[in-house]
């Protein structure tokens, strides 16, 4: 890594510490928000989904930006963006501006996922498994924390404070993030050929494993307060269950990121899918045991957002262009991702059941661990290019 300060050096796992919580807050808070904004399934698993839509279409413009006015200051204004969404998402002014908030935040989150495997690509170039590793554990431990401390600040002053109970994190960062940007004045970030990453076939499995972990992840994330209720649980219970989905990503992303140089890599990715289809499974036949099964499904999931930001990091590093993978990845991939929840909250509002539903999910899990072992293969050769 270049000899920098080390809050430049540490500011890009502060970054990954305010991507999750923002997202995560909502799902907790869906039962609440439902009642007192009249909002139905749907569009309540809409309000899940637009971040999603929002991350895939910044995603591919992302690289451009980039190339215009420079990753450190696209990252800093994300971070305003994150701020002034925040605030518009929490005011009482009316379901328009509510929306208009959720967009910007899915905007600017969009934004920081695509610069996150730069910056671990560009700051750690001989860490790169580790350094993703531990931004991944980032992810998800705020994640769980944005969960398991919503629905008891939202009983406490209200769920639009509790939307907003991660501002001040999100200001103090934008303001770290200044001399940030002085410090790593003059670093130049690759750049490959979009076309070229295009037609690449890795680009493709990795865009389609990225994209199943995804969805995976926020169907998870918008719906287990949901399926908790469902099952005669308290929406406190789901934020639990939340936090404990989290948690459990948080050590599947630290056992994982010690195999992923194995030779044994498309397995790996394929493996590491079965919790999630086992804890899917047992929520279909033993759903009063949701801590249980979202302490399984979540060390899966954990293990598979380390897999997939490490394909990223990897092969951009050894093309040159982890913006543009990762800018292409994340797009297609979120695009897919947006139909998980939406489609989830759809099926059950139009008369499908909760296990019907979950049944899809199941069938998602298998079609990932598929994905994993293609993609694994065409990662696993670039594997020995980056020693930890």
């Amino acid at each position: 890594m270049q000899k920098k300060s080390a809050l430049a050096a540490v500011l890009v796992f502060v970054m990954a510490a305010i991507l999750r919580p923002l997202q995560s807050v909502v799902g907790p808070l869906l039962p609440n928000m439902g009642a007192d904004l009249g909002l139905g399934e749907g569009l309540q698993g809409l309000l899940t989904t637009v971040p999603l839509i929002a991350f895939g279409v910044v995603s591919l413009v992302v690289p451009c930006l980039v190339r215009k006015i420079g990753i450190e200051v696209l990252a800093f204004l994300a971070l305003i963006g994150l701020a002034l969404g925040t605030v518009l998402r929490s005011l009482p002014l009316g379901l328009w501006v509510l929306w208009i908030g959720t967009t910007l935040i899915g905007i600017c989150i969009g934004i920081g996922n695509v610069l996150g495997p730069a910056f671990v690509s560009r700051d750690y170039p001989k860490q790169i498994s580790r350094a993703t590793g531990l931004f991944s554990a980032i992810l998800s431990a705020f994640a769980a924390l944005g969960a398991i401390l919503a629905v008891p600040v939202a009983n406490a002053v209200g769920w639009r404070v509790s939307l907003a109970f991660w501002l001040p994190l999100v200001v103090v960062t934008a303001i770290l993030w200044v001399p940030r940007m002085w410090s790593f004045r003059g670093i130049v970030p690759e750049h490959g050929s979009m076309r070229q990453t295009m037609r690449r076939a890795s680009t493709w499995w990795i865009t389609l494993y990225v994209g199943l972990q995804s969805a995976l992840f926020f169907i998870y994330l918008g719906w287990l307060p949901t399926i908790a209720v469902a099952s005669g649980e308290s929406p406190a219970a789901g934020g639990v269950a939340i936090f404990c989905y989290q948690i459990a990503g948080i050590v599947g992303s630290i056992v994982v990121s010690r195999h992923i140089r194995d030779e044994s890599q498309s397995v790996v990715a394929a493996i590491i899918m079965v919790p999630c289809a086992l804890g899917t499974v047992g929520l279909i036949f033993l759903p009063h045991l949701i801590i249980l099964w979202s302490i399984v499904a979540g060390a899966g999931s954990g293990a598979s957002l380390v897999v997939s930001l490490a394909m990223i990091g990897i092969s951009g590093r050894q093309h040159g262009d982890t913006e543009q993978l990762s800018g292409i990845a994340q797009s297609f991939g979120y695009f897919i991702a947006a139909c998980g929840p939406f489609g989830l909250g759809l099926i059950v509002e139009h008369g499908g059941t909760w296990t019907l539903a979950l049944s899809l999910v199941a069938i998602m899990c298998g079609l990932h661990s598929w994905v994993g072992l293609k993609a694994g293969a065409r990662t696993r050769n670039l594997m020995p290019l980056v020693k930890d």
